[in-house]
């Protein structure tokens, strides 16, 4: 997995992700493993002592399937 910050001081930070994923799923009796890449975005700002706020968005794709 590799990352940085865009942003990183004591009230905001922005930080980017991406990197292999090996993905293991079962429904039922019936089991799939496959290899994926996975990224991910993460934005959090601290207002104050009390109030902080937090978002992120994560997408994980399949190679073997890509219609998936």
């Amino acid at each position: 997995m590799l990352g940085f910050y865009a942003i990183k001081d004591a009230d905001t930070g922005l930080s980017f992700e991406a990197g292999p994923a090996y993905v293991r799923e079962k429904q039922g009796d019936e089991k799939t493993y496959s290899a994926a890449i996975f990224t991910q975005e993460k934005f959090t700002h601290r207002f104050s002592d009390n109030l902080h706020m937090w978002q992120s968005v994560s997408y994980l794709a399949p190679f073997n399937d890509t219609e998936d």
